[in-house]
């Protein structure tokens, strides 16, 4: 049964997830968590060059994350 609800769930919610490149709810981003998170946690991300990524393509940043609560990447983003 679980097998044929997530693969409802791919055909019906997520079937465009793949060409918008995420999914994002605006529900959970708006949770109070991740301020407070980011505030015990801060972090900074920093480019060398403003132009060393275009807007117009996506990219795949890779975290090694340290601890048991690594918080690091999500707190970035």
């Amino acid at each position: 049964i679980a097998t044929i609800a997530y693969y409802g769930w791919i055909l019906v919610i997520d079937r465009k997830a793949p060409s918008k490149g995420n999914r994002r709810s605006s529900w959970i981003c708006s949770w109070k968590l991740w301020a407070k998170t980011g505030q015990l946690f801060p972090v900074t991300f920093s480019v060398q060059s403003p132009d060393a990524f275009s807007s117009k393509q996506s990219y795949v940043f890779c975290v090694h994350p340290h601890g048991i609560l690594s918080f690091g990447a999500l707190c970035t983003f």
